[in-house]
């Protein structure tokens, strides 16, 4: 088994939410962490059901303090991702977060300010490219009717990557959450983005979209559909961004008050685009997953779970790598 470094993820969030105009406008905004479908998936654990507004851990004046923690260990039979000369591994990540707020979390008042800004360093070894990527978005939010919420987003960031040019991003997006009848919810956000490629790669205009939605058929039984649209840079690739389209469905099923299982399976594709003068790109993907996985929650913070996962990958066009692999993994995650 090669040895490889271990993969750090840091996160702080940072985003500026201000609720305004009568009730709490509490968007529920679904973050689809979609890693390059160049490298293994890394999945964070996360809690298996909504936790209600926690007592601060700590506060600072008006703010309210509450770190968590996520930590996972993988199996891969298929590091390399190549149809050929396979190598297994173990792979480690963790991610440590703060989130601050100020205001009625439960939204009685009317008034929520939540700071989140984000940072991520991604450190891979052997020929893999590493990024560190700053973000920081700002919303206003507005409760437009009684099961109608609505928002209006800009997020400014900036993209350093191993051999790559720094890239810098703007994106406007306007969401809603639409609480249709207490089983069904529906959340959208759409926009754009405008991307600039230093070093001579020029830039462009992109859309860019999050859809979901998420049914209770039963009371201990979720199904949840998603669809996303979304530039990232490619960790295997040098010079090239790719535009990542995604539809995702999971059934999660809860089992007593302790246990929760879900089968989830995604469709994504990744079309590729040059980010420096003097490349052409051609590569498609079309990547499948198949993801089991059982959570178990041992306290009010703390969850443990285990999960299963295959991918496969049809590609073409220059420097297709076509794939399939299998992994293994154990996560924890707790929240102060």
């Amino acid at each position: 088994m090669r040895n490889v470094p271990m993969a750090w993820v840091w996160g702080l969030s940072s985003c500026v939410s201000a609720v305004v105009f009568g009730a709490a406008a509490q968007v529920q905004q679904r973050q689809q962490t979609s890693p390059s479908p160049n490298l293994p998936v890394l999945p964070i654990a996360e809690e298996p059901t909504e936790v209600p507004s926690r007592i601060e851990w700590r506060r600072l004046g008006p703010f309210g303090l509450n770190p968590r923690i996520s930590a996972m260990v993988l199996y891969d039979d298929n590091i390399t991702i190549r149809s050929a000369t396979k190598r297994d591994d173990l792979i480690w990540a963790i991610a440590p977060g703060l989130s601050v707020t100020a205001g009625d979390r439960l939204g009685g008042t009317g008034r929520l300010l939540t700071f989140d800004y984000s940072q991520a360093i991604r450190n891979y070894g052997g020929s893999y490219l590493s990024s560190r990527e700053w973000a920081n978005e700002n919303w206003l939010n507005l409760r437009t009717f009684a099961r109608i919420t609505t928002g209006l987003g800009l997020t400014f960031g900036y993209l350093d990557a191993d051999q790559f040019p720094g890239q810098t991003y703007e994106q406007v997006l306007v969401r809603a959450l639409y609480d249709l009848t207490g089983r069904i919810d529906l959340n959208a956000s759409v926009g754009g983005e405008w991307r600039q490629y230093g070093g001579g790669g020029g830039g462009g205009f992109q859309p860019v979209f999050s859809l979901g939605a998420s049914y209770w058929p039963l009371d201990r039984t979720m199904i949840t559909v998603d669809g996303h649209r979304r530039n990232q840079n490619s960790a295997f690739i040098v010079g090239q961004n790719y535009v990542s389209t995604g539809l995702g469905i999971s059934v999660r099923q809860q089992i007593g008050d302790r246990f929760f299982l879900t089968l989830a399976t995604s469709y994504l594709n990744a079309e590729y685009e040059a980010t420096r003068a003097g490349i052409i790109a051609s590569r498609s993907d079309n990547y499948y997953l198949l993801r089991p996985s059982v959570d178990v929650r041992l306290g009010e913070h703390w969850t443990v779970g285990a999960f299963y996962q295959y991918r496969k990958n049809d590609s073409k066009g220059t420097g297709a790598l076509g794939f399939a692999n299998n992994q293994l993994g154990l996560q924890t995650a707790y929240s102060f």
